[in-house]
């Protein structure tokens, strides 16, 4: 019991010192043109409690505009929207992008290490796409990559009238109107791993629009409030499969290590200081 408070301080100096562990990390980046106006914003965050978030806004009127905006947190959410409106004949575009890449533990009490395991993963991508005329094209992309290995790959782009959607989102949109298509997108899949393995996932939204010379009107891409990764469940290999006692931790940022190495030497200090009461026969 004694040694208890000490290994929980040491192996969390431990870690705070392994720089190489700490990949979790959100980072946007969002760009826009008006013309001759210009602006960029990047941002990053290795926390869980504060996202990632860039936002630009160059304009020259109410009407005559180009916005990017992005958001990103540790835990796999991503967030995108982009707007180019006008009606001065200029060149408009704005394009933003959006990265979550976190380091995951496959960790369990009861199951032994090195039992392979299957993780069952769930997408969702949700968002619309908006063009007046051909001159209008808006466009987003999302990438999933398990250790820098693509596993969820799509595309969509709409130049009006025309619509090509590529990969898993080959046919998961729908008209909205004359101007504008509904893209909903879930889906599932399965990563083969085993438990006491470290495995690192990162989701990637980008989306743009682009404005040639645009005299009226202009084009959106809205993935405002959905595009994310989550784990329903844990498996054993074989068949039947059956869901096992394993969780996904994420593995903390540089700053919370340093929080939980303060709190075990602290909880050591008081171990040590703790008297010893011998009981009463």
């Amino acid at each position: 019991m004694k040694n208890k408070p000490f290994f929980l301080a040491a192996v969390s100096i431990f870690f705070l010192f392994q720089a190489c562990l700490f990949a979790s990390y959100a980072i946007c980046n969002a760009y826009s043109v008006y013309g001759n106006l210009s602006g960029s914003d990047l941002k990053t965050s290795n926390s869980l409690t504060k996202p990632a978030q860039a936002e630009v806004l160059v304009s020259a009127g109410l009407s005559d505009y180009a916005s990017s905006w992005a958001q990103a947190t540790l835990d796999g959410k991503v967030y995108g929207l982009t707007e180019g409106f006008g009606t001065a004949g200029v060149d408009i575009s704005a394009h933003s992008s959006a990265d979550s890449s976190a380091d995951w533990l496959v960790w369990s009490d009861t199951v032994p290490l090195g039992t392979p395991v299957r993780l069952w993963v769930d997408l969702l991508f949700e968002g619309r796409l908006y063009s007046e005329q051909r001159q209008a094209v808006s466009s987003a992309s999302a990438v999933l990559l398990l250790n820098g290995q693509s596993l969820y790959s799509a595309s969509i782009r709409f130049q009006n009238p025309t619509l090509t959607a590529d990969g898993l989102w080959a046919y998961s949109y729908v008209s909205s109107g004359p101007f504008s298509y509904d893209l909903y997108a879930p889906g599932s899949l399965f990563i083969a791993t085993s438990v006491g393995q470290k495995i690192n996932l990162t989701l990637t939204l980008q989306t743009s629009v682009e404005c040639t010379q645009i005299t009226f009107g202009g084009a959106r891409t809205d993935f405002a409030s959905s595009g994310s990764y989550a784990f329903l469940g844990v498996y054993s290999v074989g068949t039947p499969s059956k869901p096992l006692n394993v969780q996904m931790i994420l593995i903390p940022e540089p700053a919370s290590l340093l929080l939980l190495a303060c709190g075990g030497c602290l909880l050591g200090r008081n171990f040590r200081k703790e008297p010893f009461f011998p009981l009463a026969r």
